[in-house]
């Protein structure tokens, strides 16, 4: 399991962290603005729920759509993409939809 998702300690690249309570913590925290030492983070990398949680708040914060579908010639099947401007699409890809808007969240948690 990836480590270190805070900001200052953040060594994981955001396009391969791994799903999992550190990924759901950071996102809790920097996201939704939680103390996840009070709320137990929802599993937002893994619940279609939870993740569509996180989809909205980015919309919400970013002013754009994140978009997710399905890519057939990858073994990564699901992709998420927030469509700001197409030069500066951001995208990430992941073995499930959870996953793939949860690493974008964190792409794009660790560009501001």
């Amino acid at each position: 399991m990836n480590s270190h998702l805070s900001r200052p300690e953040f060594r994981m690249n955001p396009y391969q962290v791994e799903e999992g309570p550190e990924l759901d913590q950071f996102l809790h925290r920097e996201l939704f603005r939680a103390d996840p030492a009070i709320e137990a983070a929802p599993a937002y990398s893994t619940d279609l729920a939870a993740s569509a949680r996180v989809k909205a708040r980015l919309r919400t914060i970013n002013g754009y759509p994140v978009v997710v579908g399905r890519v057939s010639s990858r073994r990564l099947q699901y992709f998420a993409r927030l469509d700001s401007d197409p030069s500066t699409a951001t995208e990430t890809i992941a073995e499930t939809e959870p996953l793939a808007i949860c690493r974008l969240a964190a792409v794009l948690l660790l560009k501001k």
